[in-house]
Parts: structure tokens; sequence; C-alpha cells
């Protein structure tokens, strides 16, 4: 009997290489603040620890905010879409934002771990920033109603306008009242602007530990410390010596508005301020400034 032999082989198969998958273990930094309380001064601080998010598809700034017009309006726009920018901001980069408090928006970027570092600045010493983005002729500056607040005429009745908003524009305390509640947010960073001007090595100390501690306390894991005298260096650097380099830099300093209010603009900013937030921020100590 003739003997059958069956041999068994496997047809060849023509494998796909895959390139290993790497983790990056770094923080997602979201520096936000309303108009203009010194983003910029903080996202140039993180420069040496974090690159800006680089554009989309269908955004070209690394930036997402909540509010429509460049968030110079209280105009909120989709909630979804501003959860669909935020869940692209990688490990290592960061955006910028001008992000009011939600309480979905703060649950949704806890649970991403964001590092969420929000600065803030004496509002009046924003009214007459607003104001000089307002006249300035810098393309990078522009305000969408910046036609229709010069309409108004000289310097004093457009920081006037600033103070109490101007038809869709709102005033400088309606709109800090959008912001405000990041104060309480335990696990968000409280960058004062005025804290990081007079003291920048304090400051990018602080950012920069709280950094690493919201990364242990996403992942469980306990970080051992080595010196990071020389990073935080170069982070004061990048936010001082290099200030010049933002597109929407003005050199104004702290306490600016002294020079820039009249009486008039004193009242209107204390009628304005209904809630004390002054006195709550610890720029006065009463009403009598």
């Amino acid at each position: 009997m003739t003997e059958a032999r069956v041999q068994n082989a496997e047809p060849e198969v023509e494998v796909e290489e895959v390139e290993e998958a790497t983790f990056t273990l770094a923080c997602k930094w979201f520096v936000n603040g309303f108009p203009k309380a010194g983003t910029h001064f903080a996202t140039q601080m993180l420069s040496p620890v974090a690159r800006m998010m680089p554009p989309g598809m269908m955004r070209r700034i690394p930036w997402a905010g909540t509010f429509g017009d460049h968030s110079w309006t209280t105009c909120f726009t989709s909630l979804r879409t501003q959860a669909y920018w935020m869940s692209e901001l990688r490990p290592g980069f960061a955006y910028k934002s001008h992000c009011a408090w939600v309480h979905d928006i703060e649950a949704f970027q806890y649970l991403l771990g964001f590092c969420h570092v929000f600065v803030y600045r004496d509002p009046r010493d924003v009214a007459v920033s607003v104001l000089y983005h307002i006249l300035s002729d810098n393309i990078d500056m522009e305000h969408p109603g910046r036609e229709q607040f010069k309409a108004l005429g000289d310097k004093d009745a457009i920081l006037a306008a600033v103070i109490q908003g101007l038809d869709q524009y709102a005033g400088v305390m309606e709109r800090w009242e959008f912001y405000a509640p990041w104060l309480n947010v335990d696990w968000a960073f409280k960058f004062r602007y005025e804290e990081a001007s007079a003291d920048p090595a304090g400051m990018a100390h602080r950012l920069l530990h709280y950094g690493l501690g919201r990364l242990s306390e996403t992942f469980c894991l306990r970080f051992v410390m080595d010196d990071t005298t020389e990073l935080e260096r170069k982070m004061v650097e990048a936010s001082v010596d290099r200030r010049r380099e933002s597109l929407t830099f003005r050199a104004g300093r702290v306490g600016d508005w002294r020079s820039e209010f009249n009486e008039q603009h004193r009242e209107l900013f204390k009628e304005s301020d209904k809630h004390d937030w002054l006195i709550k921020l610890g720029y006065e100590s009463d009403r009598e400034w």
C-alpha cells in the first residue's frame, strides 16, 4: 500500500511592522485667565518645560476658550466643541485659554489630568491693558470692537467703556465673574500676576512642583525630586528676559491704573465691582481707594 504523506505547512503571512508604542509621562498644562490678565507671562515661564500645542487641521493657534469673538464677549461657545479641543492636549504641551468656570469643564479637565494654571491680576490694571490693546495698531492685538470703541473719542472715554461695558462687550468686572470661581478649585494652581512679577523665581519653583504633584496624583506615583534650580532659572529667564517676544507684549507695570484712572473711572469701577472683588482679592482693604 502506498503511504500518502501530508505536509502541514502554514502559509506565509506578510506581517506589517508596528512601531513600538511609547508613553510620555509629562504634564498637560492649561494656562487660563481672562483677557488681559497675563496668560502670556505664564506660558512663557512654562516654555522650558512645555511646548505650545501645534496647530491642528481646524485650529491655527494653541488655544482653547469658552467665549466667541476672541473671548471679548460673554457669549458661550459649544461645550461639546470646547471638550473636543481640550481633549487633544498632549503630555508635555500647553494650551493658552480664556476659559470660564463651568462645573462640567472643571470635572473634564480634572479627569484628563490637566495642570490648570489660573492667572489673575488687579482688574484695574486689566482694564488699562485692555485700553491699550484696543488702541494698538499691532495686528496681533486685534480687538473685534476696536473701531466701535475708538468712535467714542478720546482715551478717557474708551477706558470708561472698557470698565462699564459697550454693547456686546461686557465690562471688566462682569467678565471677571465668569472666571472667578476657578479661585475656589483646590486642585488648580493660582498664578497671581503681581507675585510672579515681584518674585519670578519663587513662582517658577511653586509652578514646577505643582505640575509634578498633579502628575504624581494622576498616576499614583511618587517622584523623587532632584535639584530643579537650573530648570527654574530657565523658566525665569524665559518669562522675564524674553518677555518682549510675546506677540501681545505691552510694557505695562503693576499699578499702572493709578496714572490712567481719573475720578470718573474710579467711581465707574466701584459701581461695577458690586461684590467687592478688589477687597476679596487683597488689592484693597476697603472701598475708599
